[in-house]
């Protein structure tokens, strides 16, 4: 072998190794980045989880609170254990709500496991550290907490407060206490997967987890809890090392594979073999394999960009080719429009070696015309006077990662529009606007779907309130329809909380409706109930104009919106039974005013006409005999006037007198009062009138 043969191979190989060192370098660069931009995916949604439980249930302080500020004590103590029980059964993970006037909690629910709580002064409490709270709480007006800490009913809690003020007086404290075990298990925090999860409150105690965590160089998320930050740090199970590894070393060992092979290539291709032995063909046939192991797509084109050789089993997943399909074709089949496909032309332009190379993000199209999103990365290939002779394309899918970010957005979204919604009704707006503008904001989540309110009542009528829809499917505000013969539809509706059809055609509930629905243009229904009691009261519906799978996110986001309006209906009618209570007193009030007065004009009028009738008969007793025959006539006479005071007051009505009936009764009672006229005969030609008692007095 010459020396010229051996330097050639040994500048081969540093060569080679020195591509791989630099690909390798950018690989884990890369490797880092993904690993902890994943790490991050995953820890998100935990981290959201644990605050939106929470806020849901500050949000029911808020009632809470609604409640106390609009109520005088009397109607608070009247209606209190009512009041708390709807909102203690709306959400699991409640210790208990408690009422404070004047910092003393007098009103709690429930009772039960709760005595301790009773009867204590909260601006009294031996504490240091929930003086302090208590004074912050009444300080800012807002909703403060307290803890977690080990709760005087015992386990681990945090207790929100937010105080009541009256003509800028505090008046005094709403509270709720929250289970903390049941926060962490109701957000995942107990069953989070490949990751160590830590929290830290807003005083850096440990609320959740190790406090090693923090010390490993964690993703650090900051979360908002009732205007304190907190923030959860996640590491991956196993440290940072063993994640980067696992995804780097069959990359690497993948690449210095590549590598000692194109350098046994070269070396092959150097001693210009003419035939191709068996040896070289078990080797192509390994590098073959390696290559078509490899999860990206890598495309290999000449410098017309016209495709020379790709992955099978990348190409075949990714865009369901096989190679000999694109053997030979420009690689303009594989984008979207040429406008992705002039981008990444740009691209190689800007591309000179492996230090300049960028990821661009572009829309590519499969074999069947769907569409998706990839990374594309682009490399040069040069000859030995450094002139392009081909590139290398590097294709990595991306839309699973963009739909978690999506969804993760779309949840941050639909959060901050209920809290909009929640601050309008808390302003007295009523639910109505709410309703209609929960529509609106659920067709601007979804605006591929028609969002819709619907009533029903129990015998299966179901009648559009308000409907939001794409260009494609037409306004079903104020439509009426009958559901009751689909029979298993309507049972699903009055049973499940959530009743999803993905395709009209194939579902037999929906089956005897398939023409009105084909009508509607809606080919997929989601319907998420809105219960009252046992019954069902409203449903919000997404309906779409293809066959969907509804995913476990969009029912998600219906279920949210209803049981927000689940709350504020509950709450709008517990308002409207306090308000017909208030006028039926005011009706009692009056009644008992006009009974009042009409006590006194008639005992005046009574001892007047018993004078009169004494009177009457001090003209004719001459003697002992007379005066008997008088007195006894003045004894019926008084003892009539008693009978039909008798039949007015047992009326069921005070403030009126039936004037026909009060005729009748006079007559009869005359009748017998009235000395020698036994015999006369009464007849009686009256309409029924009933007449204001204050009227009538007047005229007596």
């Amino acid at each position: 072998m010459s020396r010229k043969f051996v330097l050639f191979i040994v500048a081969v190989i540093i060569v080679a190794l020195s591509g791989w060192v630099i690909i390798n370098n950018w690989h884990y660069s890369r490797v880092k980045e993904e690993v902890r931009l994943g790490i991050k995916n995953k820890t998100l949604p935990y981290a959201q989880s644990f605050c939106s439980p929470l806020k849901e249930r500050f949000a029911l302080l808020e009632g809470l609170y609604s409640f106390a500020h609009t109520l005088n004590e009397d109607e608070i103590r009247t209606h209190f254990g009512s009041y708390a029980k709807d909102i203690y059964t709306i959400k699991n993970g409640i210790r208990n709500l408690s009422i404070a006037p004047e910092g003393i909690q007098k009103y709690v629910y429930p009772h039960t496991r709760n005595e301790v709580v009773e009867g204590h002064n909260l601006l009294q409490d031996s504490r240091e550290e929930v003086r302090k709270d208590i004074q912050k709480t009444i300080e800012s007006g807002e909703i403060e907490i307290s803890g977690p800490y080990e709760l005087r009913q015992g386990g681990e809690g945090i207790i929100a407060r937010k105080a009541v003020f009256e003509d800028d007086t505090f008046w005094g404290l709403v509270t709720i206490v929250i289970d903390m075990p049941h926060i962490y298990e109701e957000s995942g925090l107990d069953k989070t997967a490949n990751l160590l999860i830590a929290l830290k409150d807003s005083e850096d105690r440990i609320v959740w987890g190790e406090s090693s965590v923090f010390r490993e160089n964690p993703i650090i998320i900051p979360i908002s809890i009732a205007h304190e930050s907190w923030s959860v740090a996640a590491i991956p199970l196993g440290g940072w090392s063993k994640a980067y590894r696992d995804e780097y070393l069959l990359f690497s060992l993948i690449t210095l594979f590549i590598a000692i092979l194109v350098v046994i290539s070269i070396v092959l291709f150097a001693r210009k073999f003419s035939s191709v032995s068996e040896r070289s063909k078990q080797q192509q046939e390994r590098y073959e394999n390696l290559f078509n192991s490899i999860r990206d797509v890598i495309v290999v084109t000449d410098s017309e960009r016209t495709i020379v050789d790709i992955n099978q089993r990348a190409l075949k997943r990714m865009f369901g080719y096989d190679p000999s399909e694109l053997t030979g074709e420009s690689t303009e089949i594989l984008y979207e429009s040429f406008n992705y496909y002039e981008k990444a032309g740009n691209e190689l332009l800007h591309t000179k070696d492996l230090n300049n190379t960028t990821a661009l993000e572009l829309s590519f199209r499969k074999k069947d015309g769907r569409v998706f999103s990839a990374e594309l990365t682009a490399l040069n290939l040069y000859d030995k006077r450094k002139n392009v002779v081909g590139y290398v394309g590097i294709i990595r899918d991306v839309s699973e990662r963009k739909v978690h970010e999506k969804t993760i957005r779309e949840n941050t979204l639909s959060k901050e529009l209920l809290n909009e919604l929640a601050a309008k009704y808390l302003s007295r707006q009523g639910y109505e606007p709410i309703i209609h503008e929960a529509i609106e904001q659920l067709h601007s989540l979804f605006p591929q779907y028609r969002a819709a309110y619907s009533t029903i009542d129990i015998d299966g009528n179901l009648a559009v309130k308000y409907s939001v829809q794409p260009e494609n499917m037409p306004d079903l505000t104020g439509l009426e329809a009958d559901v009751k013969p689909a029979k298993e539809y309507l049972y699903s509706l009055q049973t499940n909380r959530v009743t999803r059809i993905g395709n009209v055609e194939d579902d037999s509930k929906i089956q005897p409706l398939k023409g009105a629905m084909k009508e509607g243009n809606t080919h997929a229904v989601l319907d998420v109930s809105i219960p009252l009691r046992d019954e069902i009261r409203g449903l919000l519906c997404f309906d779409s104009s293809a066959p969907t799978a509804w995913s476990d996110h969009e029912i998600h986001i219906l279920e949210e919106y209803a049981n927000f309006l689940t709350l504020i209906m509950d709450n709008d009618a517990y308002q409207k039974k306090i308000e017909e209570s208030n006028i039926r007193l005011q009706g009692a009030v009056k009644e008992k005013q006009t009974l009042l007065t009409e006590v006194h004009h008639r005992v005046k009028n009574i001892l007047n006409v018993i004078v009169s009738l004494l009177k009457l008969q001090e003209d004719e007793v001459d003697s002992v005999e007379k005066a008997i025959e008088a007195f006894q006539a003045s004894q019926k006479r008084i003892y009539s006037m008693a009978l039909v005071h008798e039949s007015l007051y047992k009326s069921d009505k005070l403030s009126e007198i039936d004037l026909d009936q009060y005729i009748q009764t006079l007559a009869g009672q005359l009748k017998y009062s009235i000395e020698g006229y036994t015999d006369i005969e009464y007849h009686f030609d009256l309409d029924p009138v009933s007449v204001d008692i204050i009227q009538w007095i007047f005229r007596l």
